[in-house]
Protein backbone atom coordinates (compact mmCIF):
# COMPACT_ATOMS: atom_id res chain seq x y z
CA UNK A 1 0.00 0.00 0.00
CA UNK A 2 2.99 2.39 -0.76
CA UNK A 3 0.54 4.67 -2.81
CA UNK A 4 -2.08 5.39 0.51
CA UNK A 5 -1.23 8.72 1.13
CA UNK A 6 -4.15 9.37 4.27
CA UNK A 7 -4.82 6.32 7.38
CA UNK A 8 -7.90 6.98 8.94
CA UNK A 9 -9.08 5.11 11.85
CA UNK A 10 -11.17 4.66 15.50
CA UNK A 11 -10.32 2.35 18.16
CA UNK A 12 -13.16 2.03 21.18
CA UNK A 13 -14.02 0.34 24.22
CA UNK A 14 -10.84 -1.48 25.65
CA UNK A 15 -8.98 -2.11 22.19
CA UNK A 16 -5.49 -0.42 22.06
CA UNK A 17 -4.75 1.03 18.93
CA UNK A 18 -1.30 0.95 17.55
CA UNK A 19 -0.87 2.29 14.35
CA UNK A 20 2.62 2.33 11.78
CA UNK A 21 2.61 4.60 8.76
CA UNK A 22 4.80 5.35 6.35
CA UNK A 23 6.73 8.66 6.32
CA UNK A 24 4.65 10.42 3.68
CA UNK A 25 1.49 9.05 4.84
CA UNK A 26 -1.08 11.52 6.70
CA UNK A 27 -2.80 9.69 9.64
CA UNK A 28 -6.40 10.66 11.62
CA UNK A 29 -7.43 8.79 14.15
CA UNK A 30 -10.48 9.16 16.72
CA UNK A 31 -9.83 6.80 19.78
CA UNK A 32 -12.57 6.22 22.63
CA UNK A 33 -10.11 3.39 24.30
CA UNK A 34 -9.06 3.20 27.88
CA UNK A 35 -5.86 1.28 26.54
CA UNK A 36 -2.72 3.20 25.46
CA UNK A 37 -2.21 3.69 22.47
CA UNK A 38 0.14 4.99 19.50
CA UNK A 39 1.53 6.21 16.47
CA UNK A 40 4.61 5.59 14.58
CA UNK A 41 5.67 6.97 11.55
CA UNK A 42 3.29 9.43 9.46
CA UNK A 43 3.50 13.10 8.25
CA UNK A 44 0.78 15.11 9.55
CA UNK A 45 -1.23 13.52 12.32
CA UNK A 46 -4.07 14.16 14.24
CA UNK A 47 -5.58 12.12 16.99
CA UNK A 48 -9.20 12.98 18.29
CA UNK A 49 -10.07 11.47 21.64
CA UNK A 50 -13.71 10.81 23.84
CA UNK A 51 -13.93 11.98 27.25
CA UNK A 52 -13.38 7.78 27.70
CA UNK A 53 -10.17 7.69 26.20
CA UNK A 54 -8.24 7.61 29.59
CA UNK A 55 -5.22 5.68 28.29
CA UNK A 56 -1.96 7.58 27.20
CA UNK A 57 -0.51 8.54 23.65
CA UNK A 58 2.68 8.14 22.16
CA UNK A 59 3.33 9.51 18.58
CA UNK A 60 6.58 9.00 17.18
CA UNK A 61 8.02 9.74 14.01
CA UNK A 62 11.03 10.86 12.14
CA UNK A 63 9.08 12.88 9.29
CA UNK A 64 6.38 14.36 11.38
CA UNK A 65 5.71 17.82 10.63
CA UNK A 66 1.93 18.66 12.68
CA UNK A 67 0.93 16.72 15.21
CA UNK A 68 -2.78 18.24 16.07
CA UNK A 69 -3.84 15.70 20.12
CA UNK A 70 -7.85 16.93 20.69
CA UNK A 71 -10.31 16.13 24.34
CA UNK A 72 -9.15 12.95 25.91
CA UNK A 73 -7.14 12.59 29.13
CA UNK A 74 -3.98 10.16 29.30
CA UNK A 75 -0.65 11.54 28.94
CA UNK A 76 0.80 12.37 25.75
CA UNK A 77 4.17 11.92 24.23
CA UNK A 78 5.04 13.44 20.68
CA UNK A 79 8.83 12.34 19.87
CA UNK A 80 10.10 13.77 16.65
CA UNK A 81 12.99 11.41 16.20
CA UNK A 82 16.18 11.25 13.73
CA UNK A 83 16.37 8.67 11.00
CA UNK A 84 18.67 6.94 13.08
CA UNK A 85 16.02 7.17 16.37
CA UNK A 86 17.31 9.58 18.64
CA UNK A 87 14.44 10.74 20.29
CA UNK A 88 13.69 14.44 20.44
CA UNK A 89 16.23 15.64 17.92
CA UNK A 90 14.40 15.34 14.38
CA UNK A 91 14.19 18.23 12.29
CA UNK A 92 10.74 17.82 10.62
CA UNK A 93 8.32 18.80 13.28
CA UNK A 94 7.21 22.28 13.72
CA UNK A 95 4.45 22.76 15.71
CA UNK A 96 1.87 20.95 18.22
CA UNK A 97 -1.74 21.69 18.71
CA UNK A 98 -2.61 20.54 22.43
CA UNK A 99 -6.55 21.19 22.88
CA UNK A 100 -8.27 20.28 25.29
CA UNK A 101 -6.34 17.96 26.26
CA UNK A 102 -6.68 16.85 29.93
CA UNK A 103 -3.48 15.47 30.83
CA UNK A 104 0.25 16.32 30.71
CA UNK A 105 1.61 16.41 27.69
CA UNK A 106 6.18 16.13 26.72
CA UNK A 107 6.61 17.15 23.14
CA UNK A 108 9.92 17.18 21.25
CA UNK A 109 11.73 18.15 18.02
CA UNK A 110 15.07 20.05 17.24
CA UNK A 111 12.64 22.17 15.40
CA UNK A 112 9.71 22.22 17.10
CA UNK A 113 9.03 26.25 17.85
CA UNK A 114 5.01 26.63 18.07
CA UNK A 115 2.83 25.32 20.63
CA UNK A 116 -1.10 25.58 20.04
CA UNK A 117 -2.89 25.10 23.21
CA UNK A 118 -6.42 25.90 23.47
CA UNK A 119 -9.64 24.63 26.11
CA UNK A 120 -10.72 24.22 29.67
CA UNK A 121 -9.18 21.55 31.45
CA UNK A 122 -10.27 19.88 35.25
CA UNK A 123 -7.02 20.50 36.77
CA UNK A 124 -3.29 22.64 35.94
CA UNK A 125 -1.50 20.40 33.00
CA UNK A 126 1.72 20.56 32.22
CA UNK A 127 3.49 20.66 28.73
CA UNK A 128 7.10 20.12 28.27
CA UNK A 129 8.65 21.25 25.19
CA UNK A 130 12.04 19.29 24.63
CA UNK A 131 13.95 20.84 22.00
CA UNK A 132 17.25 21.13 22.48
CA UNK A 133 18.40 23.15 19.56
CA UNK A 134 20.38 26.75 20.97
CA UNK A 135 18.88 29.88 21.33
CA UNK A 136 15.80 28.48 19.54
CA UNK A 137 12.53 30.58 19.88
CA UNK A 138 9.12 29.36 21.23
CA UNK A 139 5.77 30.67 20.21
CA UNK A 140 2.85 29.67 22.39
CA UNK A 141 -0.66 30.25 20.76
CA UNK A 142 -3.11 30.40 23.60
CA UNK A 143 -6.86 30.48 23.11
CA UNK A 144 -8.63 29.66 26.69
CA UNK A 145 -5.93 28.07 28.45
CA UNK A 146 -5.51 27.22 31.94
CA UNK A 147 -9.40 27.74 32.12
CA UNK A 148 -11.10 25.12 35.00
CA UNK A 149 -13.74 23.16 32.81
CA UNK A 150 -15.95 22.62 36.05
CA UNK A 151 -16.40 26.42 36.16
CA UNK A 152 -19.72 28.41 34.68
CA UNK A 153 -17.99 31.37 35.00
CA UNK A 154 -14.93 30.08 33.20
CA UNK A 155 -12.06 30.99 36.49
CA UNK A 156 -8.82 30.52 35.88
CA UNK A 157 -6.84 27.47 37.50
CA UNK A 158 -5.20 27.85 40.40
CA UNK A 159 -1.71 26.65 38.39
CA UNK A 160 -3.15 27.98 34.64
CA UNK A 161 -1.57 26.20 32.40
CA UNK A 162 2.22 25.32 32.69
CA UNK A 163 4.45 25.44 29.83
CA UNK A 164 8.51 24.80 30.36
CA UNK A 165 11.25 24.35 27.48
CA UNK A 166 14.68 24.43 29.40
CA UNK A 167 16.44 25.51 26.15
CA UNK A 168 14.57 28.53 24.54
CA UNK A 169 16.47 31.64 25.33
CA UNK A 170 12.97 33.53 23.79
CA UNK A 171 9.37 33.24 24.45
CA UNK A 172 6.31 35.04 22.11
CA UNK A 173 2.67 34.24 24.02
CA UNK A 174 0.02 35.26 21.45
CA UNK A 175 -3.37 35.59 23.78
CA UNK A 176 -6.24 35.03 21.35
CA UNK A 177 -9.49 34.72 21.66
CA UNK A 178 -10.50 34.04 24.68
CA UNK A 179 -8.68 34.96 28.04
CA UNK A 180 -5.40 32.81 29.24
CA UNK A 181 -4.02 31.72 32.20
CA UNK A 182 0.06 30.37 32.15
CA UNK A 183 3.00 29.54 34.11
CA UNK A 184 5.87 30.02 32.49
CA UNK A 185 8.55 29.95 35.07
CA UNK A 186 9.78 27.07 33.39
CA UNK A 187 11.56 28.85 30.58
CA UNK A 188 14.54 29.06 32.63
CA UNK A 189 16.86 30.24 29.35
CA UNK A 190 14.63 33.23 28.47
CA UNK A 191 15.85 36.34 28.13
CA UNK A 192 12.90 38.35 27.12
CA UNK A 193 8.99 37.45 26.80
CA UNK A 194 6.68 38.96 23.66
CA UNK A 195 3.12 38.82 24.33
CA UNK A 196 0.93 39.85 21.28
CA UNK A 197 -3.30 39.21 20.85
CA UNK A 198 -6.26 40.79 21.41
CA UNK A 199 -7.07 38.48 24.60
CA UNK A 200 -6.21 38.74 28.48
CA UNK A 201 -3.48 37.49 29.42
CA UNK A 202 -2.19 35.95 33.21
CA UNK A 203 0.82 34.86 34.40
CA UNK A 204 0.39 33.11 37.78
CA UNK A 205 3.68 32.81 38.61
CA UNK A 206 7.03 35.05 37.96
CA UNK A 207 9.04 34.48 34.84
CA UNK A 208 12.55 32.85 35.52
CA UNK A 209 15.52 34.63 37.09
CA UNK A 210 16.66 34.69 33.18
CA UNK A 211 13.95 37.18 31.67
CA UNK A 212 15.11 41.02 31.34
CA UNK A 213 12.96 42.27 29.32
CA UNK A 214 8.97 41.63 28.99
CA UNK A 215 7.53 43.40 25.77
CA UNK A 216 3.77 43.60 25.95
CA UNK A 217 3.70 46.37 23.44
CA UNK A 218 1.41 44.67 20.98
CA UNK A 219 -1.32 42.88 23.34
CA UNK A 220 -5.02 44.61 23.17
CA UNK A 221 -5.98 42.04 25.99
CA UNK A 222 -5.67 43.06 29.60
CA UNK A 223 -2.29 42.07 31.06
CA UNK A 224 -1.79 40.34 34.29
CA UNK A 225 1.47 39.97 34.87
CA UNK A 226 1.90 39.80 38.67
CA UNK A 227 5.34 40.07 40.59
CA UNK A 228 8.18 39.78 38.73
CA UNK A 229 11.63 38.59 39.44
CA UNK A 230 14.15 41.91 39.99
CA UNK A 231 16.22 40.77 36.39
CA UNK A 232 13.26 42.53 34.73
CA UNK A 233 14.42 45.81 33.65
CA UNK A 234 12.78 46.38 29.92
CA UNK A 235 8.41 46.14 30.68
CA UNK A 236 6.17 46.85 27.89
CA UNK A 237 2.53 47.34 28.48
CA UNK A 238 -0.20 47.22 26.08
CA UNK A 239 -3.68 48.97 25.28
CA UNK A 240 -5.31 47.08 27.54
CA UNK A 241 -5.74 47.49 31.21
CA UNK A 242 -2.50 45.99 32.70
CA UNK A 243 -0.91 45.64 35.83
CA UNK A 244 2.18 44.43 37.27
CA UNK A 245 4.85 44.66 40.11
CA UNK A 246 8.56 45.61 39.42
CA UNK A 247 11.32 44.38 41.35
CA UNK A 248 14.27 46.14 40.03
CA UNK A 249 16.79 47.67 41.75
CA UNK A 250 18.89 48.39 39.02
CA UNK A 251 17.97 50.90 36.44
CA UNK A 252 15.03 49.91 34.33
CA UNK A 253 12.78 51.32 31.46
CA UNK A 254 8.77 50.73 31.74
CA UNK A 255 5.66 52.50 29.37
CA UNK A 256 2.66 50.88 30.54
CA UNK A 257 1.22 51.57 26.88
CA UNK A 258 -2.05 53.40 26.82
CA UNK A 259 -4.93 51.54 29.15
CA UNK A 260 -5.59 52.37 32.89
CA UNK A 261 -2.37 50.50 34.12
CA UNK A 262 -1.38 50.02 37.51
CA UNK A 263 2.26 49.34 38.10
CA UNK A 264 3.71 48.66 42.04
CA UNK A 265 7.13 48.94 42.76
CA UNK A 266 8.38 46.24 44.81
CA UNK A 267 11.90 48.09 45.34
CA UNK A 268 13.02 51.50 44.94
CA UNK A 269 13.95 52.16 41.52
CA UNK A 270 17.61 53.13 40.66
CA UNK A 271 18.51 56.54 40.03
CA UNK A 272 18.25 57.30 35.87
CA UNK A 273 15.23 54.93 35.53
CA UNK A 274 12.46 55.31 33.27
CA UNK A 275 8.51 55.35 34.25
CA UNK A 276 5.66 56.23 31.49
CA UNK A 277 2.53 55.54 33.19
CA UNK A 278 0.14 56.67 30.24
CA UNK A 279 -3.45 57.33 32.35
CA UNK A 280 -2.18 54.60 34.58
CA UNK A 281 -0.99 55.28 38.28
CA UNK A 282 2.14 53.82 40.48
CA UNK A 283 1.99 52.23 43.81
CA UNK A 284 5.31 52.07 46.15
CA UNK A 285 7.74 53.09 48.01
Amino acid sequence: MTDVTQFNGAAAHTDAATVTAANTQNVSLNLGTTANSTVTGGKVVSVTKTDTATGTLGVTGSALTQVTIKDGAGDVTVNNTTAAGANNAGASLTSVTLNSVDADATVGGAALTTLNLSGATSATRTTTVTNGTAGHALTINATGAGIDSASLTSAFLDGGAVVSDSVATSLVINSATTKNSLNVSGMTSATKITITGDAALTLIAAPAATVKNIDGSAATGALTLGSLNAAVVTLSGGSGKDTATLAATAKATVAMGAGDDTLTLGAVLAAGSSVNLGAGMMIGP
